[in-house]
């Protein structure tokens, strides 16, 4: 009876520990993807602005009759104000640090990989054999190690990745197509909205500028 229930109480705690870390580290690879993703679409958001101050200053200088003093002036304005945006843009975004987070993250996971494994391995096991004293000593020492990582990333993951993560793995968390629909596009707007519309924005409000004028 003992064997029987310390078996039990080991294969609870395994299932437990188990999904805790395959949550956790499930979680924090999509932490790595969409902070790299916002990384690598910040970087483009600059440059294309980069690119639309050397257009709108070259553009000041062509002898076109359309061009008038006014126009001119507009021109100028604009390509000063969007200099002084993308400094803005890029201390702002520089402070965040995306990329060293999501480093982190993913090093985070990375790291749980192993007691994920070993745990898998641990619930492969007949009940003896999870009733085992080694086996009660091994799941703590894994309670620890976790606990020890996830004191090593200071940072945690935003709701959104855990949403993306329920998502992936719907069947487990019985997410409906709708709610997963809505997740994924809360997680396209957290991670590329801010940065198209300064990428198709800003011409567009200059262009109507000039037309306007």
């Amino acid at each position: 009876m003992d064997l029987m229930n310390n078996a039990g109480g080991n294969e609870t705690f395994a299932k437990e520990l188990y999904r805790k870390i395959w949550i956790t580290r499930g979680t924090r690879f999509n932490s790595h993807k969409r902070l790299m993703s916002r990384h690598n679409w910040s970087l483009a958001s600059i440059a294309f602005s980069s690119a639309y101050v050397l257009i709108i200053s070259i553009i000041g200088y062509i002898p076109l009759a359309t061009i008038d003093s006014q126009r001119k002036d507009v021109i100028t304005i604009s390509a000063i104000v969007l200099s002084l945006f993308i400094l803005v843009l890029s201390l702002l975004e520089a402070s965040k640090n995306y990329q060293i987070k999501a480093k982190d993250f993913h090093d985070c996971a990375r790291k749980m990989s192993p007691l994920y494994g070993e745990l898998r391995k641990i619930l492969a096991l007949e009940e003896h054999n999870i009733a085992e004293t080694k086996i009660s000593s091994r799941l703590a020492e894994i309670q620890i190690q976790y606990d020890t990582i996830l004191d090593q990333c200071q940072d945690n993951h935003d709701a959104v990745d855990f949403d993306v993560f329920q998502s992936q793995h719907y069947r487990d968390f019985n997410i409906n197509t709708y709610s997963r629909v809505l997740i994924q596009i809360r997680s396209w707007f957290c991670t590329f909205l801010p940065y198209l519309v300064i990428i198709i924005i800003v011409p567009i409000i200059i262009i109507l500028l000039l037309i306007l004028l």
